[in-house]
């Protein structure tokens, strides 16, 4: 079954601004992930909003990283929740699972209005050298 998207002029886009992490049990892992993103919602106006986003950040241990990937987001009135899904480019993921590059899906919430939201994502511990993380981004539309 297709889904159905909006035209692209009946889109959205957001500039990302990536910022800050808190890691729940290593405090020796970089919790400044300053970085920058696009977003552009498809059907912004509908209550699940399909989108497309990329990010470049510096990750916990301090290297560059970015990810290109789409999330499926369910609207409410202030509070979105949704997953992403995404492939990612990351420096240590070398040494831990054989690949600079890999596939995931992560959830998060998002809190504010269409123009300004706070984004808060849960990443999950996948080796013995992560740790569980939040993440914040700001979304400011455009």
């Amino acid at each position: 079954m297709p889904i159905p998207l909006a035209a692209a002029g009946d889109g959205a886009w957001y500039l990302h601004v990536d910022g800050a992490s808190h890691h729940f049990h290593r405090r020796d892992l970089n919790e400044r992930n300053w970085g920058v993103g696009l977003g552009y919602e498809f059907n912004p106006n509908d209550r699940w909003v399909w989108s497309a986003e990329g990010d470049y950040f510096k990750d916990s241990f301090d290297d560059p990283s970015g990810y290109v990937g789409g999330g499926l987001r369910w609207r409410t009135r202030h509070v979105d929740f949704g997953l992403l899904g995404f492939v990612m480019y990351r420096q240590t993921a070398q040494e831990t699972i054989g690949s600079h590059v890999f596939p995931g899906v992560l959830p998060f919430v998002e809190f504010g209005t269409r123009r300004l939201r706070l984004r808060t994502v849960y990443i999950p511990a996948v080796t013995g050298k992560d740790d569980e993380a939040l993440t914040l981004q700001l979304l400011i539309g455009f």
